[in-house]
């Protein structure tokens, strides 16, 4: 369906704004047609029922559907095999370890002022220290001048040399270099303070460091992340999108989802809840239709899901934002100025108007579905964050990353490593086949052998060869008559045993397990298992080797890390706008108290980008600076409690003025 977009807002909302309700039918329509929302692999098995598999495979759970060729080669009404299919877990440690990796980064970042306001402020704190450093030069310079020359009657030369001596580190330590170095490295701009302070404030708040953790699970399993970030309750709030119930529309190349040109996400709630998070939006109509149990019925979960009796009561609720147009004017006054109108001005020549000119820029609209025919807050999105300096700039609330998707399917570890499970598996069942079937080694022996004219009965003779390590055989034995009756004839081994083939089998598990991990670039020297024999240096080089082929997934997550925070900050902007003085307070990791005074006018005012290291390189400076701590501690450079600050230190520069810290003490 082709919808105009070029057209006003007063028209959006005509006929019961039913632009709306056209856009999120029509997203919903498109999105379980395209490849990234729907795709199938060669078995034609739908992009949702492929993620959850990825989810049960974690769990330990497979679904048996996949391997029908394997244990029901002959159908089903052939017969039952002598042993059952069931599923030997090696990809949950690769996952977990995978997990910790992330946890043990540090993720290092830092709020810098761009606005031109902040660049004076700069240069003016710049300014005066620098003017205070030449006139501290020239004070210490003459009263040096003045002791030499006039030295007191009670002070040695010694103490002359001491105070001397004092004077010029003093002097030294506020050289202009040294002032410029601070500038560079250690100076922060009042808002940039801020604003650092309180984007801790928000992700200790708000939880967001856990929330980061849970959506890199699903950057494993699903092979990509998603979040929403918005205002609730006068907060800036982060949320993590389940993977399988979001659906991205019009990626234009771009791995980034703000990037898109529509995402929809679905909800499965039940009446309750939904009147709890729409409240007032609802008419009285509208809450008895929700719950009608009829209505609830038709709407719920509408795809195979091997879960879905746990959605039965639930009703679908689906949420849908997409890229539209605003017609925007640019005024042009008396006094060359220009000023950015909304739709509805009309040019005013007694106010200095000279002439107006219209644009369409981009703007982000949201509109939620209920049921079938319910639909709430079809607006353009509040809160949307626009540059002036760049209004067709155009970005969703929704933030995330599609990993590895390059002119392909998208594709995540677990895919990678789930082939490599299914062969386990598989190898496993024939081994239990084997083994099921194995009977070992007999003997084949000549039954008119056996001593019956001494006594022996069939069964007794058993329980005599069971438990004896004698065998009694007569070769005169009626019916031994005129055969040959050496040994060797009458009795023999017959090996049934199948150990070779299981032992075969065995090694191909070895192979099988040692290839799932390095398909993703673990191997073993990462999960620890390191022979006796190998070298120091060629397991560090095997450990390295798995970080490269690993790095680009953790990059990129760092950076969706970024863009989070980024849009928390311009949402912190607009929650606290026209606040012009509150107070705060939290605890920091080392459970200190911080304060913090909100500036809501400066805050708006301000330009604020986030900054973030290479978290590969922070790492090995931080890994390096323990190894380092060790030797200062053996030579006395710094003591126990630098250590332990050290190593409870998350960022690296800060772990780099510790140590130059403990030096100067010492």
């Amino acid at each position: 369906m082709q919808i105009n977009h070029r057209i006003t807002q007063k028209e959006k909302d005509k006929n019961d704004k039913q632009y709306y309700k056209d856009c999120i039918n029509d997203i919903i329509a498109v999105s379980n047609g395209t490849s990234f929302t729907q795709d199938t692999n060669t078995l034609g098995v739908s992009r949702r029922l492929k993620l959850q598999g990825n989810y049960d495979l974690l769990n330990g759970i497979v679904n048996h559907a996949d391997f029908t060729h394997v244990f029901n080669t002959y159908g089903v009404n052939v017969g039952a095999m002598p042993v059952n299919f069931s599923h030997k877990d090696i990809v949950s440690p690769l996952f977990k370890l995978l997990f910790g990796m992330e946890m043990s980064r540090p993720f290092e970042w830092s709020v810098v002022a761009t606005d031109e306001e902040a660049t004076t402020r700069f240069e003016r704190e710049y300014y005066d220290k620098l003017s205070q450093s030449v006139t501290g030069m020239l004070i210490q310079e003459i009263r040096t001048k003045l002791e030499a020359e006039n030295p007191s009657e009670n002070m040695t030369p010694e103490e002359r040399d001491k105070i001397k001596q004092k004077i010029e580190q003093e002097v030294q330590a506020q050289t202009p270099e040294q002032v410029q170095a601070y500038m560079e490295r250690n100076y922060q701009d009042i808002a940039e303070t801020m604003c650092e302070q309180l984007l801790r404030y928000i992700i200790k708040e708000d939880d967001i460091e856990a929330k980061f953790l849970k959506n890199w699970k699903h950057v494993i399993i699903a092979g990509f992340e998603i979040y929403w970030t918005g205002i609730i309750n006068g907060k800036p709030t982060v949320k993590v999108i389940n993977p399988i119930h979001a659906s991205v529309v019009g990626s234009n190349d771009s791995q980034y989802i703000e990037d898109a040109d529509a995402v929809l996400v679905e909800y499965y709630l039940t009446p309750s809840q939904i009147v709890e998070i729409f409240g007032s939006e609802l008419t009285n109509d509208e809450i008895g239709q929700l719950y009608d149990s009829n209505y609830s019925s038709s709407a719920i979960f509408d795809w195979e899901y091997s879960y879905s009796t746990q959605r039965i009561g639930t009703i679908r609720v689906v949420h849908g934002e997409w890229q539209s147009l605003r017609k925007i004017g640019f005024v042009t006054q008396e006094d060359g100025n220009k000023i950015v109108v909304s739709e509805d001005y009309k040019l005013n020549k007694e106010f200095g108007d000279v002439s107006i000119s219209w644009s369409w820029i981009p703007e982000t609209h949201e509109c939620y579905k209920i049921g079938t025919d319910i639909f709430k807050y079809a607006r353009p999105v509040p809160n949307q964050h626009k540059d002036l300096d760049n209004l067709y700039q155009r970005k969703l609330s929704y933030k995330g990353y599609i990993y590895d998707n390059l002119n392909s399917e998208m594709i995540s570890i677990a895919d990678r490593v789930k082939p490599f499970a299914y062969l386990f598996d598989i190898t496993m069942y024939r081994i239990e086949q084997l083994m099921a079937s194995d009977k070992g080694k007999k003997i084949a022996m000549n039954m008119n052998a056996i001593p019956k004219s001494t006594g022996f009965n069939l069964e007794k003779y058993m329980y005599f060869f069971d438990n004896s390590p004698n065998i009694f055989l007569n070769p005169n034995q009626e019916g031994m008559k005129g055969q040959n009756n050496s040994m060797g004839e009458i009795v023999k081994e017959v090996d049934l045993s199948l150990a070779s083939d299981i032992g075969r089998y065995i090694n191909f598990l070895e192979y099988v397990e040692r290839k799932c991990g390095e398909v993703i670039g673990i191997n073993e020297q990462t999960l620890g298992a390191i022979r006796a024999s190998e070298a120091v240096t060629n397991v560090r080089q095997a450990v390295n080797q798995a970080s490269y082929v690993l790095e680009p997934y953790f990059q990129d997550h760092a950076m969706v890390k970024r863009n989070v925070l980024q849009a928390v900050i311009e949402q912190t902007k607009i929650a606290y706008r026209g606040v012009k003085s509150k107070k705060l307070q939290f605890a920091l990791d080392d459970l200190s108290i911080a304060f913090l005074n909100i500036d809501g006018e400066l805050l708006d005012n301000s330009q604020l980008s986030l900054y973030i290291a290479n978290s590969k390189d922070s790492m090995e400076l931080k890994e390096l600076a323990k190894e380092l701590s060790h030797a200062a501690l053996q030579n006395q450079m710094i003591d126990f409690s630098d250590i332990l600050r050290i190593y409870t230190s998350k960022s690296a520069k800060k772990t780099e003025e510790l140590m130059k810290v403990a030096e100067k003490r010492k």
